[in-house]
């Protein structure tokens, strides 16, 4: 029988500050929250108040909103030539609009989501933040893609979660399947980033 023998390794200090920045990163990692959710309202408890668990709750009919029907008319002019010459689709093209009041003015706001293959250009589907102005004007605040329309899921939309938390005058939220990333108002752009 042959003897084991022992080995003893001794990192040098670059390796071992490679391992301990792995260690914080990982431990990083598991403080951002979890990819599992679609909005991991336990870990964003831990720092803020959630004001809405989800706004996209009941879509507004955009007939309803003339200010809506003027701001969105040549998407929906273009939507409805679109799925006019794709009627082959199973799923039309659609444009769903939530309301939600973002800078806390007491004017309606909407976020506008984009459905379908006329606005597939990634992953996910376009989303625009418009607040209304003063004088009834929308300007748009934020526009991303994200996986927001959900096909059976209540209310065929994915939540997004409005924080207790506003940067210069404009409420903080959550998209889903994010890993819980907050998106802030950045009043030098006039944006959220």
């Amino acid at each position: 029988m042959k003897s084991s023998s022992v080995q003893t390794v001794s990192l040098s200090d670059e390796e071992e500050t490679v391992n301990n920045e792995s260690i914080e990163e990982t431990e990083e990692e598991e403080r951002k929250g979890r990819w599992d959710v679609l909005i991991d309202y336990e870990f964003l408890e831990e720092d803020y108040e959630i004001l809405e668990k989800n706004i996209c709750v009941m879509a507004v009919s955009i007939s309803d909103v003339p200010v809506l029907q003027e701001y969105l008319k040549e998407d929906l002019e273009y939507t409805e030539k679109f799925n006019e010459n794709h009627k082959e689709r199973p799923v039309p093209s659609i444009i769903h609009c939530f309301i939600f009041d973002f800078n806390d003015d007491g004017l309606e706001d909407y976020l506008i989501c984009y459905h379908g293959a006329a606005w597939a250009e990634a992953p996910g589907n376009p989303i625009v933040i418009c607040v209304q102005e003063e004088d009834g004007d929308l300007r748009e605040v934020h526009s991303v893609n994200a996986k927001v329309y959900e096909p059976g899921m209540e209310n065929e939309h994915a939540p997004i979660a409005i924080l207790n938390h506003q940067v210069g005058g404009f409420y903080s939220f959550v998209l889903p399947a994010t890993r819980s990333v907050i998106w802030e108002y950045d009043s030098i752009r006039g944006r959220y980033s």
